[in-house]
């Protein structure tokens, strides 16, 4: 058991001095002393979950009584994880239990305090996010509907444009073909930015190096001059706690970026340095005044760009809790390091 000290001290005089504001909230308090199985909840439980306090019974099996079953398998091993100190912390969202009312959604984040010598304690944070869930919802839907009134005249495009193509020979045609492949791929990305933003699946132990092969080879192989440098400095990539697919997803966008901007014949290097992973190219780089800016969606300085890419690499990065910023390195290229990530020594 990994041992935990907060700088608040005691937990139940901590949590006591702020029991009042969590009444007026959305947000209940759980302290679980997991020594002698003792629960003690501050604000308004039935607000909140659902269930009245004198309802809930045991606190280890308290979640049957609110989670959706759905949920309960995700909620069983985040749990897991903290109490064999895997974690430091979980957040995990989850739907309530229907038999008690309408579905809700809420946020659980937790997390352990004190020494196993002197008793450990579990305290969590459940905040009802249900109307967030619902405007997230609803946005996703408008997304979908408006995709789907683009995709129509888009495909009557295309079928157009190849029609044409077979009548008759014309240098507009291959630029109109690229302008309509460009506008599917935003399409794409603003449905993808809508549904997915930076919810995190199942994170586990991902060979870096793996996924940044396997984002290669679906990006930067396309351009038969462009390479790809895997700096084998400071023990290499290794290992990180990572949603697989979601990190191989930052890295192509990270390296389409690179040749969009770099040219074919770009060379792009990852790495690892204290702290952070760096991707970079030789290109031309990025001006200092816009290495803000190129994370906003729409911003983009390649004609064949969606001005989506780097948006949804900052979504990845936020959604596992890292860092990501833009420099440029001494040749002149673009710098990206992302940080704060968990690796294997």
């Amino acid at each position: 058991m990994v041992e935990r000290q907060s700088d608040l001290g005691s937990p139940s005089i901590a949590l006591g001095h702020i029991e009042d504001v969590f009444r007026v909230t959305n947000t209940v308090i759980v302290e679980v002393d997991l020594a002698n199985e003792e629960v003690e909840y501050f604000g308004p439980i039935e607000a909140v979950t659902g269930v009245q306090e004198s309802e809930l019974g045991d606190p280890f099996t308290v979640s049957e009584r609110i989670v959706h079953p759905e949920d309960q398998s995700k909620l069983d091993d985040a749990f897991e994880s903290l109490l064999a100190g895997e974690q430091d912390i979980v957040e995990i969202d989850y739907k309530t239990h229907p038999d008690n009312g309408p579905v809700r959604w809420l946020r659980i984040q937790a997390h352990i305090e004190g020494a196993p010598d002197d008793g450990l304690t579990l305290i969590g944070l459940s905040t009802d996010i249900t109307e967030q869930k619902r405007q997230e919802a609803r946005l996703e839907q408008f997304a979908e509907v408006v995709a789907h009134d683009l995709r129509n005249p888009l495909t009557v495009a295309e079928n157009r444009l190849e029609l044409a193509s077979d009548a008759c020979d014309s240098e507009h045609h291959e630029k109109l073909g690229t302008a309509l492949d460009r506008m599917n791929d935003i399409i794409d990305d603003v449905l993808w930015l809508a549904s997915e933003g930076q919810d995190i699946g199942i994170t586990d132990r991902v060979l870096l190096d793996v996924v940044v092969e396997a984002a290669w080879s679906l990006t930067g192989e396309e351009y038969e001059g462009a390479s790809l440098v895997i700096e084998e400095t400071g023990g290499g990539l290794r290992s990180i706690e990572a949603d697989a697919e979601r990190l191989q997803q930052l890295f192509e966008n990270l390296f389409r970026n690179a040749v969009e901007h770099g040219g074919p014949e770009v060379t792009v290097r990852v790495g690892r340095e204290d702290g952070y992973i760096f991707v970079e190219d030789d290109g031309s780089g990025i001006a200092e005044d816009d290495r803000t800016s190129v994370f906003e969606p729409g911003y983009s300085t390649a004609y064949n760009g969606t001005g989506f890419g780097l948006t949804i690499v900052e979504q990845i990065a936020d959604g596992h809790g890292w860092d990501i910023r833009l420099t440029e390195q001494s040749s002149g290229g673009a710098h990206f390091e992302i940080g704060s990530i968990e690796s294997d020594d």
